[in-house]
């Protein structure tokens, strides 16, 4: 049997690379492409980009595929591939979704225009939000009066969590978040989110609180789930926190640990597991380190055995989509290079040989004569410069004759300077 695809919407361009991603798709399906490539979309195209978003695939009823249980995952009504780029090492969602997803009974699209009618199920606003997130070229056409005719939590877990991934792993959420704020859904769904509405912030911040959230997650550069939902919720305990000051400039002292608080019940609300949310909370929880040149080696020790490597990266990625959605032009300061400059520097200088890493040590110094003083850490400080240097091998017993013969020379240096004094 051979299936045909209606239609193809391709978040990004592909590069060379990932074009094998589209390759590996068509394989798939057991088939090539009709007439009907989506325009927009030119798979030719060769501009280079560092993550892939998922690939959408939009089917015909009909032509809806089946494959091996195995390998896919069916949830709703699409049916989600994942795929490692191995040239990129990175993990790649392939969705095929089919057409009737597009045609539910209280909407439907046609030529990329969403029709709305007047009573909308709360799973069709959030599907919708979804549509338009990850479709931007779509646009919707509404009658004055809607309503929704059922609440948010009459939905089962496992549908919230899908809409709102739907919603924030997708290229635009912010179209998303404003869809479901213009149909006054967004203050049931995530009130902690539209309660950031026009309240401004201060000078660093170009737009409110609820702006620079929805841009913070949109700026974020990763669809990671994890990710994403730390720069979508990572200042909402400044709604709380906020105090004007005389001159009209807002403080938020303590927010990052009042937004880590707030957020556990918005995990339980979408269904979000436990380990997930606990990631998403450490990285709220951290959002806000600052570091200036006057951090010593030892403040980078303490900070790394608080944050490992891997989470670093993370926060980076996190303080940079924060700028982003401060309207920031420059994501990446100065300070911020400083400290992964100043962190590489010290690992770099940990990782070297010290003096504990040679195969002698004091006792065995002592064993030779040589009593603890200024003269023992002279004679060890030299070993190890040999060693390094491999003019000697980190060998006991070749470090015990080296240390030999520089004892006897130094007993020769202070003879000859005891003469001298006579």
């Amino acid at each position: 049997m051979h299936y045909k695809i209606d239609k193809i919407i391709i978040d990004r361009y592909l590069s060379d690379n990932q074009k094998e991603v589209l390759k590996f798709a068509l394989s798939i399906i057991k088939h090539g492409l009709n007439e009907n490539l989506d325009k927009q979309t030119n798979v030719d195209e060769t501009n280079e980009i560092e993550d892939l978003f998922p690939i959408r695939f939009i089917l015909n009823e009909n032509e809806f595929i089946k494959l091996n249980q195995e390998t896919v995952n069916i949830i709703d009504r699409k049916i989600k591939v994942n795929y490692c780029d191995e040239q990129t090492n990175k993990s790649i969602i392939i969705h095929f979704y089919r057409s009737s997803f597009l045609e539910k009974e209280n909407f439907t699209i046609k030529n990329n225009i969403i029709f709305l009618q007047n009573n909308l199920q709360m799973h069709d606003v959030l599907q919708i939000a979804g549509i338009l997130s990850s479709f931007p070229e779509f646009s919707v056409e509404k009658n004055s009066q809607i309503q929704i005719i059922n609440n948010f939590n009459d939905l089962p877990f496992s549908a919230r969590r899908y809409f709102i991934e739907n919603i924030i792993l997708s290229k635009k959420p912010t179209i998303g978040f404003y869809f479901l704020d213009e149909l006054n859904c967004l203050k049931e769904i995530m009130p902690e989110i539209a309660a950031g509405k026009n309240l401004s912030q201060n000078k660093f911040h170009k737009y409110d609180i609820y702006e620079h959230l929805i841009r913070s997650c949109e700026a974020m550069e990763i669809p990671d789930l994890v990710l994403r939902f730390s720069a979508l919720l990572h200042d909402i305990g400044k709604v709380p926190t906020r105090r004007v000051k005389e001159n009209g400039e807002a403080t938020f002292y303590n927010h990052e640990m009042v937004s880590a608080y707030m957020l556990v019940p918005i995990m339980k609300r979408f269904g979000i597991p436990k380990p997930i949310g606990l990631k998403i909370k450490y990285y709220v929880r951290n959002h806000m380190f600052h570091y200036t040149d006057e951090w010593s080696d030892k403040a980078v020790r303490r900070f790394l055995r608080k944050v490992s490597r891997a989470d670093l990266a993370n926060l980076i990625l996190l303080r940079k989509s924060d700028r982003i959605g401060s309207g920031k032009t420059n994501p990446f300061p100065r300070k911020l290079q400083n400290l992964i400059d100043h962190i590489d520097d010290v690992i770099m200088r940990d990782l070297e040989m010290k003096v504990t890493d040679l195969e002698i040590n004091g006792l065995d110094l002592m064993n030779l004569g040589l009593t603890q003083g200024p003269l023992m850490g002279r004679v060890l400080n030299q070993l190890l410069a040999e060693v390094k240097n491999e003019v000697t091998r980190n060998n006991h017993e070749e470090l015990i004759e080296r240390a030999k013969s520089i004892l006897a020379n130094t007993e020769t240096i202070i003879e000859a300077k005891e003469t001298l004094k006579t």
